[in-house]
This record gives structure tokens, sequence and C-alpha cells, in this order.
């Protein structure tokens, strides 16, 4: 759907509702659709309403940050993951191969997305902690007994496990051995367990940014978090070995040069750090929400954030300036406000000690910085949601019940809150219109007998 198309469709929707001085904000995926700066739907939103600054959803830059570091700009992490796909394509394109697996493994190698790289963590540590498994099962693929001698083996010995009837064509058999050799490589094992140490910090990262309730100041410190274990990743990586099974022989590794595998370990941590800080930090509209953020509160008290203060009044211009610079001096030397650990608790102790009038601009403040929409999941969650509920079978519903069943299955939480909900429900059903079958009987019954 082209740009403009999108851009009718959102304004017209939002024509209703009279927002044109309170859309503060606007974020979208990647998407050059969106968030291309000339003719992209934020773009054009902008004409329409003006304060509607453009936020690039920050999972989706995560997202580019992993691609930039493992797929664009290094080439032998570009080839591990590649390498490592493989053995999720190789189990799951044949159910004797899946069956094969599961004599040895007991869990299945899961299928890694291009277009989320936090999923490949789990084709990583299922790799890394089920080595030995999947190394015996490509071998017994690859050197698996003709059937006139495995029913031989299985008269010598009928405990014996290990020989089953695997699909015996050249291609299996080739890449079979194709993985067994990477399996046994240094370039391979090492950047395995380069890969199953760094990636749990990015699905960190990456569940926090996927939470509903978040905040510049906790994005902005759990990034610093993120960036800091990146660092002392990479000052480990000279120290780094992969420990070898004994029952190996070290004739059947490829040796390679570890040297340049660990340069190469190095070279994606410089990206992700050098990354992770241009994108996280490069939006300019979250700039000066950082004058609420109580973490930074102590060095602002110690040198008033002037520059920050301008571009408040610039990019939101219903702030008074310098009321709120009166009420920000104030808020800086106070310990009671410096206790507090993020931009909504901060918010909760205004409320609650009756001190919104006398910050009124801090807590307008506040209130953009927490619902300036910082990552597009709620959207997503929602298009999800429509997927399972508009299956192949349902495509006929009108919109009325298909927008009922959205929001019951979007806020189920708050249905599961009512006790009563199920009853009164099948309460309205049989009562809304005469039918064939007496649906009441049984409450009536229950009726009588109270």
């Amino acid at each position: 759907m082209q740009s403009s198309a999108l851009t009718r469709i959102l304004t017209t929707v939002l024509s209703k509702y009279a927002v044109k001085d309170k859309l503060i904000a606007q974020t979208y995926d990647g998407a050059s659709t969106m968030k291309e700066r000339i003719n992209g739907v934020q773009a054009q939103m902008r004409q329409e309403y003006p304060y509607a600054h453009f936020v690039h959803c920050y999972a989706h830059q995560l997202n580019l940050i992993m691609e930039q570091a493992c797929a664009k700009h290094n080439r032998q992490c570009k080839v591990f993951f590649a390498n490592l796909s493989a053995f999720a394509v190789f189990f799951s394109s044949s159910t004797k191969r899946a069956a094969a697996l599961d004599e040895y493994c007991p869990v299945r190698v899961p299928r890694a997305a291009p277009t989320r790289w936090n999923f490949n963590s789990r084709t990583v540590n299922t790799v890394y902690e089920n080595r030995d498994a999947l190394l015996k099962c490509l071998t017994a693929i690859r050197d698996g007994l003709p059937e006139d001698d495995h029913d031989d083996e299985q008269e010598e010995d009928e405990d014996n496990q290990e020989h089953i009837d695997y699909l015996r064509d050249a291609k299996t058999i080739n890449e079979a051995a194709g993985l067994i050799k990477w399996l046994t490589g240094d370039s391979f094992l090492f950047l395995l367990q380069f890969f199953h140490t760094v990636m749990p910090h990015v699905d960190i990262l990456y569940a926090i940014l996927q939470k509903r309730k978040i905040s510049v100041d906790e994005v902005n410190k759990q990034v610093e978090t993120f960036m800091k274990e990146i660092r002392n990743m990479r000052s480990s990586i000279d120290s780094m070995s992969f420990d070898q099974n004994e029952d190996e022989p070290p004739s059947k590794r490829r040796r390679t040069d570890v040297e340049s595998i660990k340069r190469a370990c190095k070279e994606a941590c410089d990206i992700m750090i050098v990354q992770a800080a241009d994108r996280f930090s490069s939006v300019g509209n979250l700039v000066p929400l950082q004058l609420v953020d109580p973490n930074l509160f102590p060095s602002f008290a110690k040198e008033f954030p002037t520059e920050k203060l301008a571009l408040v009044t610039e990019l939101y211009p219903m702030v008074v300036k310098e009321k709120l610079r009166t009420e920000l001096t104030v808020l800086y030397s106070r310990d009671e406000f410096q206790t507090a650990k993020s931009s909504l608790t901060l918010l909760q102790f205004l409320i609650e000690n009756n001190l919104c009038h006398t910050f009124s601009e801090v807590c307008l403040l506040l209130e953009i910085s927490l619902t300036t929409p910082l990552v597009s999941a709620e959207s997503e969650r929602c298009f999800s949601t429509l997927n399972r509920i508009k299956t192949f079978l349902r495509n006929t519903m009108t919109n009325d019940r298909l927008n009922a069943l959205a929001a019951l299955s979007i806020q189920k939480d708050m249905i599961r809150d009512m006790a009563t909900f199920n009853q009164r429900v099948i309460d309205k059903f049989a009562t809304s219109k005469n039918r064939r079958a007496d649906f009441l009987y049984k409450t009536c019954a229950r009726a009588d007998d109270e």
C-alpha cells in the first residue's frame, strides 16, 4: 500500500477525535514507506499534525544493530549464522531425519527468523547445549548401516538403539557430513561459544523493549547496561577457548586461524557498541525528555541543561519555558525527588502528594515522556491477535463482530477479573431472540432452587 493511502486512512480515523494539538509522537518500523523523510507516512502525518514527532521503533533498531554486526559487515559471522541455520533446515525437511534426531537429542533445533535476530539465540543455545548429541546423531546418519546389516546388528545386540533405518540417499549423507565438519571445526565452535555468551544480553534488551510500560529513561538505562556488557565481552575474547570433547580425535578437527576468529568477534562487538550508541541516542525529540529522568538529576543539579530546555520548547510549544525552568530547578535541588527510580515513579509521587498544580509543566513533560511510544510492539500484537481471530474459516464475519472479538482477546486480563462474565454472555445470547432450542431452562431451574 502506498504511503499516501496509509496517511489518508490514518487522518480519516484521527479526524474524529480532534487531536491535532495533542498528537505528540508516531512510531513505525523501519519500512521505507513509513519512515521515509520526504514522502513517507511519518513525513505526511507531520504536515497535518506538526507535533507528531517520528520515533523509529527501538525493537526494530536492535534488530538492525545485530544485522549490521553479524550479517553485513562481518563475513565470518555471516557465514557462521548461514551454517547454523542449516541444522534446523536439515532436520525439519524430513520426518526420518526428525525421528533420528529424537533418538539422540531431547529437543528439536528451532528455526531462526531473518527479521528477528533475537530468535537466533534459541538456535545458538540449542546447538551449543546439545552439540555432543547432534554430533552422534549426524554421525549415525552419515554412517548408517544398510538394511541387511541393520538386521544382523539387532540380532547381536537388541538393546542397541543407535542404528535405525535412516534415509540413505546421497544428499542426506552429504549434508550430514557437512554438518559434522562444522560441529568439529575450530571456527564454528569458537563463534558458537561467543554468541552463546552474547545472545542472552540481546534477549534481555529485546524483552525490555517489548514491554508495554516502557519509558525513555528506562530505555537509556538498559541500553547503557547492554553496551557495558558487550564491552566486557569484548575484553574477555582473548581468554576464550573452546573445550573440545575428549573422546573426539584431534585429527578430525579442522584447524583454522583462531586469531582471525577472535578479531571477527571483536569487530562484531565494536559494531554493536557503535551502532547502539548511534541509533539509540540519535532521536532528537527524545533528548529533551531526559530533563525528567531522575537518574540524571544529580548531574543537572550541578549544571543546569539549558540546551535541552531550549529544545523542549522548540519541539513542544505547549510547554511554558520559564515556568518549566523554575520547576526543574526546584526539582533538581530537592533530595526527595532524586530518590525516584524512573519517570513513572516521579509522576506517581507528584500525584500522591498533590503537587501536580505546583509542578504543572514538569507533569506535562512527564506525561509527554511516558506516552511517547518507543516501540511498535503493541500494534504488532494487535495484528497477531487479528490473525488468530480471522482465520480462513472465519473470513466472512462482519467488522463489528471482528472488532468485538479483537477487543475481547486484547483485553483478556480485564475479562478474567469479571467473575460473572461468561454467565452474562450466555444469558445475553439466550435472550437475544427466539430460538428453536430452549437455552434458559437451566437458568430458570437454578433460579427456582435458589
